[in-house]
């Protein structure tokens, strides 16, 4: 439910060597359930056409600070936003939306809002792009939390709110409370900081091996 995207395709890579890849098939419960076992990654790709149901900060250093700060504003806004560790190194702050999707560019401006904000303008988010084109037909994915390899030893899973510096200790009580931030909010954040529709389209995304 959180972390839905395009649902025939996906991105992994390899645990051992690195390698990423992208993978051409349904995103199944065993696809969910060989991630969350630590036999294969999931990376969800976000963008479906020109709507997110979630969109990502992504702060590449070991600096609780930066993702702190970010939802300590996001929250003025009335925005809801959670902290995972990535992979390796750095952290994931997700914003979660509504069901139905919202228009990933007026995601993306109110992240970029927030981002410039606290002085972090060239954080990379995911999605990186406001809609699919002919060019780019799949955008970028992101891993998902969770992956059973990496979260025994604290990695890829969300913080505890109350103590980032520790990992939740009930990960799905976290996903269960998770409050989807509503259209018709975004709406008004975007009309109070005058925020308007700049669409980017990233470069092509380099080919890669297909399985």
């Amino acid at each position: 439910r959180c972390f839905s995207g395009l649902d025939r395709v996906y991105g992994t890579y390899d645990p051992i060597t690195g390698r990423v890849f992208q993978v051409k098939q349904p995103v199944t419960d065993e696809v969910i359930r060989a991630h969350l076992c630590g036999r294969r990654p999931y990376g969800v790709y976000l963008l479906v056409h020109d709507k997110t149901r979630a969109i990502a900060a992504d702060f590449d250093h070991d600096d609780l600070a930066p993702p702190m700060e970010f939802v300590r504003v996001a929250k003025n806004y009335g925005i809801d936003a959670y902290i995972a560790s990535s992979k390796s190194k750095g952290y994931h702050a997700y914003i979660f939306l509504a069901e139905q999707g919202v228009l990933a560019w007026k995601a993306r401006a109110i992240v970029r809002h927030i981002l410039a904000e606290i002085g972090h303008p060239h954080t990379e988010v995911f999605p990186k792009q406001d809609r699919l084109d002919g060019r780019n037909p799949y955008g970028n994915f992101i891993n998902a939390p969770l992956f059973g390899r990496l979260a025994s030893k604290g990695r890829t899973v969300f913080v505890d709110p109350t103590d980032p510096t520790k990992p939740a200790s009930d990960q799905w009580i976290i996903l269960e409370q998770i409050q989807p931030v509503p259209d018709l909010l975004l709406d008004e954040i975007t009309r109070i900081t005058d925020l308007a529709q700049k669409p980017t389209l990233a470069p092509p995304a380099a080919k890669s091996p297909v399985t």
